[in-house]
């Protein structure tokens, strides 16, 4: 009885000393998984944690107390040794959509200015462009990052006040259900603007209402857009694709029924999503360009081009996205150089990529794994939604970056693609072929960040 006891006693010490942790005694738990997060160390950095994660605090021992503090002066020391890299251009002037007519592609204008808020805080985003690392967000639910610096502030929230947004969950068609986001302005009676769609197609495991996809719905609304999160099975399935077209061509009627929600508002749709979404909406794309081209039983039909149902495209960090296809539609890509759940960019993203024919941009930035989260790419998404659909020039400055260099050259981009004809004008070198820019960050004391590299690794517990 004796030998039981005391074995008893050895095995919970040994639980007890597992538990204390050297970076400040806190302990993330997935109750799914009922694995252990312990930031720091890289192991499970690229973990998925969803709403029932929870937080235990533990109080550090005298050791554990000493090894945190000497690993916050370190990177104290790191802080101030490595100074943020100057903005490569000065932000164009930004104009209001409002005034802009429609134009050759058919984009209309937003019926809300589309300057975007210039205060900076850090509540909101990296408040610079010369953040060596994707930030951290402090006390999120999931392990996400601020929306990265963009020209022009397109990562903050935009010129819509809170107060005049407006969230409503209904019943679209059949026994599809949507999240909607959008100013007030756009249901208002009497009103006559209309103001572009973004359906928003979110990543597996989390449905619209998750932290993460609201607040994308919001950000999007406050830059004057209606934005829409069909609430879709959140694990793939086979046809989730079709899904996507029959959104869009649910959009697209609604202008004209008597009695919807949005009827006589629309002015174009774009098919945006993260992850799972992402793949979602390139194989929608592939579908409905097979679609057009008909087959055996099937003539071909024109009207079911991929370009008939979206006027722009945004794939984030994309996952099973499939080859792609050559649909015409404006197209932004962005993923992260060490994203193992989306898989490796050059031969997964970039092929599909190359398939497009539209005008098309891309970005890779350095780190961040696929946990960079769906708001950490607000501001190139912003810019490049509002260049593709309102016809805003200092939206195109901020993302394509006309003639110069693409996403305001910020130093979290190690490569960038860019294709657009309408844009190089008389430029021949740029008319037929695709532009690429590789930056050398040796300069801001770059590199990949990566365990020990004092990146965002060591920072997880902030």
């Amino acid at each position: 009885m004796r030998r039981v006891v005391v074995f008893a006693l050895l095995l919970a010490l040994a639980v007890a000393a597992r538990d204390v942790r050297a970076d400040g005694g806190v302990r993330v738990v997935d109750r799914h998984a009922r694995r252990t997060f312990r930031g720091g160390g890289g192991g499970d950095a690229d973990a998925l944690f969803d709403s029932s994660t929870v937080v235990e605090s533990r109080e550090p021992s005298a050791a554990a107390a000493a090894a945190a503090a000497a690993a916050a002066a370190a990177r104290a020391t790191r802080t101030a040794t490595v100074a943020p890299a100057a903005p490569r251009r000065a932000p164009p002037a930004a104009t209001s959509s409002a005034s802009r007519a429609e134009d050759a592609r058919g984009r209309t204008s937003s019926p809300t200015t589309t300057t975007p808020t210039t205060t900076t805080s850090p509540r909101f985003a990296e408040t610079s462009p010369g953040a060596r690392d994707p930030i951290r967000t402090p006390r999120t639910e999931t392990p996400t990052f601020y929306p990265a610096f963009t020209t022009g502030a397109y990562h903050l929230p935009g010129p819509v006040p809170r107060g005049e947004i407006v969230t409503v969950a209904f019943a679209a068609y059949g026994a599809t259900r949507v999240r909607a986001t959008y100013p007030a302005e756009a249901t208002r009676e009497g009103a006559t603007a209309k103001f572009p769609v973004v359906v928003w197609f979110a990543g597996a495991h989390n449905g619209c209402d998750h932290a993460d996809n609201a607040k994308t719905l919001t950000h999007l609304a406050s830059h004057g857009f209606i934005a829409l999160c069909p609430m879709l099975f959140v694990e793939p399935y086979v046809g989730d694709e079709r899904d996507v077209l029959d959104v869009a061509r649910w959009v697209r009627r609604a202008n004209e029924d008597e009695d919807g929600r949005f009827r006589g508002r629309v002015g174009g749709v774009a098919a945006v999503g993260y992850s799972l979404g992402g793949g979602r909406v390139i194989r929608a794309m592939e579908t409905a360009e097979r679609d057009a081209a008909g087959g055996l039983f099937a003539a071909p039909d024109e009207s079911k081009r991929a370009s008939s149902l979206f006027d722009a495209a945004v794939t984030l960090q994309g996952w099973n996205e499939g080859p792609g296809s050559g649909a015409d539609v404006p197209l932004l890509v962005l993923v992260a150089a060490d994203d193992a759940v989306a898989g490796e960019w050059s031969t997964t993203q970039f092929p599909m990529f190359a398939r497009a024919t539209g005008p098309k941009l891309m970005g890779v930035v350095a780190g961040g794994g696929h946990n960079l989260g769906p708001h950490y790419w607000h501001g190139w998404t912003t810019a490049f939604l509002l260049s593709e659909m309102t016809g805003d020039d200092a939206a195109a400055a901020a993302a394509w970056g006309d003639r110069d260099e693409p996403f305001g050259a910020h130093p979290n981009m190690e490569s960038a693609w860019r294709y657009d004809p309408e844009r190089a004008g008389d430029d021949a070198a740029t008319t037929t072929a695709l532009e690429a820019f590789e930056w050398d960050r040796d300069d801001i004391g770059g590199g990949a960040p990566g365990p020990g590299a004092g990146g965002w690794f060591d920072d997880l517990s902030a």
